[in-house]
C-alpha cells in the first residue's frame, strides 16, 4: 500500500525507523535499517550499562544482513546495495532494509532485479 502511495506521485524518499512500546512487565522492540533501540540501565554501582536490542541492516556494519542481500542475488559495492540498472557509484542505498525507496523496489525502475 505504502509503494503503491509513492509511486502515484513518484514519491522516492525513503527512512530508518525504530520503536519500543512499553507495556506492563513488557518492552516490544522493532527496527528498519540502521535505526536502533538502546537500553540504558544502571548497574548496583551507580554506573550507567548500555546495550544494544536491535540488529542493524546494513550490509557494511553487519555481516550477516551482508551475506543475506548477497544470497538473494543482490549486489553490494563498498558495503552498499548497488542499484541494479544504475551504476552503484552514483545510486546506491546504505541500508538493506527500509521504509519507501521507490527506485530499489518498484519494477519500473528496477527491471524486476532484486
Amino acid at each position: 500500500e505504502r509503494l503503491a502511495f509513492a509511486g502515484a506521485d513518484d514519491h522516492m524518499d525513503g527512512s530508518t525507523a525504530a520503536v519500543a512500546v512499553l507495556l506492563p512487565g513488557q518492552c516490544l522492540i522493532g527496527n528498519v535499517g540502521d535505526s536502533e533501540v538502546v537500553l540504558g540501565t544502571r548497574n548496583g554501582h551507580g554506573r550507567v550499562e548500555v546495550r544494544v536490542l536491535t540488529e542493524l541492516h546494513s550490509p557494511s556494519r553487519n555481516e550477516a544482513e551482508a551475506r543475506r542481500v548477497e544470497a538473494l542475488g543482490v549486489g553490494l559495492r563498498q558495503g552498499r546495495l548497488a542499484h541494479p540498472r544504475f551504476n552503484p557509484r552514483v545510486l546506491s542505498l546504505a541500508v538493506s532494509r527500509a521504509i519507501g525507496d521507490l527506485g530499489f523496489k518498484d519494477a519500473r525502475f528496477t527491471g524486476g532485479a532484486p
